[in-house]
């Protein structure tokens, strides 16, 4: 019987070859499901033209792996748009291409200018809750913070708010100044010990028609050589014929401070005061600058006088209290006066009053304790206003006056006689013994 069929167990391991198979004798019907597997398969053993090259409708389409069952072509989809979920597996490139995200405002790369363009009013909103955002509105730049309780700090080493050109509006400068620019011009700005001025310093009203004075503005200012302070016009200048109502200036040259107001309604300033070293100087207040009084060294002196004799040095007021000797005991008796000092010139007023006096005294009543000491040269007469109670030892004098003595702080009484033969004292032995009084005044000079 002839032999129809082997089995693998009657074949022994490696006894059947290549060389013993003709070409084209092995189909795929004759090949086990998954018995060949990669390892029995040489390497670039299987060719292109060995792969299922699938029909017309599989037009780029891809094998794709089908859960253990035969693979499929599938399509691959190249359409964003449609694709609910799509995700990058590395960096995108846009190859130079301008991207729109579109939306209520759309926003933009253009490649070519390398611009990340936000139409107006969209927003570039930055924290977890949108707290801060950026946007245009057509004609602003609007940049907003909705935190309250937090601020918004712009922070670096050389931080500066300024036009669209690049002039500077604001500077600030890390461990440095701060500063404040007018038409790119630096005119305020921080140091170590305050603040600086470039220029004018203006408080008050803006808002006020040209050529009138406001008086609620201060002006100050400086040209080089002289300071100004002007109160009284919000433009004041030395230069441009404004004149405020009042100014403080400052002449270099000569080192003095000048006041000047404006009086009369002719727009004009005039000089009032000028202070320079140790001089004070008063002025009438007219173009002609007539100086009225001047205090220096000596005191004051008037109308352009600086003679140190002429000088008015000292004025002063005060009470005295004058006392009596000669006149008798007095009981419950009354002393008062006043004075007024004006450079060397006392003037001195003087009352005394008793209720009852005892004619035990002596010739020649006397006052003391004026204020200050008499000069040296000659006495200087004094007046009664009245007198009760005194009297004297010639019943024929009649008219009472007297003297400061020369040297001393005390006066003396004098009568003179109706016929004017002789003069005499008041003499403390005469007179009533009851109550009396006399007031009296006079005025003399100190050395």
């Amino acid at each position: 019987m002839a032999l129809t069929k082997v089995s693998t167990d009657g074949v022994k391991d490696d006894a059947i070859t290549k060389t013993k198979i003709p070409a084209n004798q092995i189909e795929a019907s004759e090949l086990a499901d998954n018995a060949v597997d990669t390892n029995a398969i040489a390497d670039q053993a299987v060719s292109l033209s060995k792969l299922p090259h699938g029909t017309s409708s599989n037009d780029g389409k891809f094998l794709r792996a089908n859960n253990g069952a035969d693979p499929t072509f599938e399509t691959v989809n190249t359409d964003l748009v449609s694709d609910t979920s799509p995700q990058l597996g590395g960096t995108l490139d846009t190859n130079g291409q301008d991207i729109t995200f579109n939306g209520a405002q759309n926003v933009s790369w253009d490649s070519s200018a390398a611009d990340l363009i936000f139409n107006d009013y969209a927003k570039l909103n930055l924290g977890t809750d949108k707290d801060f955002k950026a946007y245009q509105d057509g004609n602003n730049t609007i940049l907003q913070s909705s935190n309250t309780s937090g601020g918004v700090y712009l922070q670096g080493a050389l931080v500066q708010i300024g036009s669209e050109t690049g002039e500077a509006g604001f500077k600030y400068i890390k461990d440095g100044a701060a500063e404040l620019y007018h038409n790119n011009n630096l005119k305020v700005q921080t140091n170590n010990n305050g603040l600086e001025v470039h220029g004018k310093l203006v408080l008050g009203n803006n808002d006020i028609p040209s050529g009138q004075i406001s008086n609620y503005s201060l002006d100050v200012q400086g040209d080089g050589t002289n300071a100004y302070i002007d109160m009284g016009n919000v433009f004041p200048s030395f230069s441009a014929g404004q004149f405020p109502t009042a100014r403080f200036k400052t002449v270099e040259a000569t080192k003095t401070l000048e006041i000047h107001s404006m009086w009369g309604g002719d727009n004009v300033l005039y000089k009032h005061i000028e202070l320079q070293a140790d001089k004070t100087k008063f002025f009438r207040g007219t173009d002609q600058n007539v100086e009225i009084a001047h205090f220096g060294t000596f005191g004051l002196t008037f109308n352009g006088d600086t003679a140190a004799a002429n000088a008015l040095d000292d004025y002063e007021e005060g009470s005295w209290t004058p006392s009596m000797v000669n006149t008798g005991s007095l009981s419950n008796g009354v002393a008062s006066g006043r004075y007024t000092k004006i450079g060397r010139m006392v003037h001195f007023v003087a009352y005394l009053s008793w209720t009852a006096r005892s004619n035990n005294g002596s010739y020649n009543i006397k006052f003391q304790s004026l204020p200050f000491t008499c000069a040296s040269y000659f006495r200087f007469p004094i007046y009664v206003g009245g007198s009760e109670g005194f009297s004297d030892n010639n019943s024929g004098t009649t008219h009472i006056a007297g003297s400061v003595l020369a040297n001393t702080s005390e006066g003396q009484f004098r009568i003179s006689s109706s016929d004017g033969g002789n003069e005499v004292s008041f003499h403390g032995d005469y007179g009533s013994t009851g109550g009396g009084y006399l007031y009296w005044g006079g005025t003399y000079y100190i050395n």
